[in-house]
């Protein structure tokens, strides 16, 4: 699966792969995953936009580039079609790699994103980012990544470039310092991981086990509770706020805005999921509050599933329902100017997939 939709970079670690597509297994999806020509899941939009044309550039990991669904469910792609329905000419670049931290992002953001020439950068902050921040390298995965540190003066360190290449089984974080820590996991860890990536993600008989397992109402009523968990939001621990991990996921977003500044770009920080990480993030840069969890924990706790079985990402439902909901608010704080917005024009489609069914392998 690596080498179907990833490839090697020297100072990412990782990237999509340009052009790639294949079907995505996993225990509860069998999807069809297509990225263009310059390794973005969506259409073919090139660096030059359009003439009056409003362009939205989204940054996030895997809720957001989402394996688990059709490119055009993703909702990002649904807050696109929403602003186009109401006559807006609006176009949207997904900017999500599976698996990237805030680090990343912010490299991606530096190298390809600025030169999509985008009016507004939103980054939607998960509560992984705080830990894939300050991971180098995670036992039997194939890819390490560089890494960033905050120096003594506050400004933000690069190392680690180009990426070596890990052991399969080494477990690799920076510390305060820049210093590499290394750790190998146990033989029964590593046993587990084993068992989890090689039978129960890739077997037949794993999945229809687990299958079966996720239809029994004690595990239905467990992930259901654990999915809609009452949270409270604004409130935090000091101790994990005030911690290195912060500090660090502060300083890169920081410079996200920094260089946005620079190139005349709106940005925007807002937390997806439970991230109290997030709701912070956006009181210290002086940016609103965006989170929309409460909300959509409310609007989904009696209806349909909304995530994949046995997994926490959003299935086409779910991914709906959130874009819906994130257009709505994006409108009503005032994040996206519709009264400056350029409007439709007949060139442009109000739905950029045509309505069309999912995608068949070319």
């Amino acid at each position: 699966m690596k080498d179907a939709f990833w490839q090697y970079d020297p100072e990412l670690g990782w990237a999509n792969r340009p052009g790639a597509q294949g079907i995505y297994h996993r225990l509860a999806c069998d999807t069809l995953v297509k990225f263009n020509s310059r390794g973005v899941r969506g259409p073919e939009y090139g660096y030059e936009r359009a003439p009056n044309t409003y362009r939205i550039l989204f940054l996030g990991d895997s809720g957001m580039v989402a394996h688990e669904v059709e490119d055009q469910y993703i909702f990002v792609r649904v807050v696109e079609r929403e602003l186009r329905k109401k006559g807006y000419a609006v176009e949207i670049i997904n900017g999500a790699t599976r698996g990237y931290g805030t680090d990343q992002l912010l490299i991606w953001l530096r190298r390809e994103g600025i030169k999509y020439k985008p009016d507004l950068v939103i980054y939607r902050y998960t509560v992984s980012d705080r830990l894939e921040n300050i991971t180098i390298h995670r036992a039997f995965r194939p890819y390490g990544k560089s890494y960033f540190y905050v120096t003594e003066d506050g400004s933000l360190a690069q190392g680690g470039v180009p990426v070596p290449k890990f052991p399969w089984h080494e477990h690799c974080t920076v510390g305060k310092d820049g210093t590499v820590i290394r750790a190998w996991p146990s033989v029964f860890t590593g046993a587990m991981y084993i068992v989890r990536d090689q039978v129960l993600c890739r077997s037949a008989l794993g999945t229809g086990m687990l299958a079966l397992a996720s239809e029994l109402p004690s595990v239905k009523a467990s992930i259901k509770n654990a999915r809609l968990a009452k949270v409270p939001y604004h409130s935090y621990d000091e101790n994990r706020i005030n911690s290195y991990e912060y500090r660090l996921a502060l300083a890169l977003t920081k410079e996200m805005k920094r260089v946005c500044d620079e190139n005349q770009i709106r940005f925007i920080v807002f937390p997806g999921g439970r991230s109290r990480f997030g709701y912070q993030l956006s009181k210290d840069m002086g940016m609103p509050n965006l989170s929309m969890y409460d909300a959509f924990r409310d609007r989904v706790a009696d209806g349909p599933r909304w995530h994949v079985r046995l997994d926490s990402h959003m299935n086409e439902y779910g991914h709906r329902v959130y874009g819906e909901m994130l257009t709505e608010m994006l409108i009503e704080r005032g994040v996206i100017p519709l009264d400056s917005l350029p409007t439709l024009s007949a060139k442009m489609p109000a739905d950029p997939h045509g309505g069309a069914k999912p995608d068949r392998l070319q």
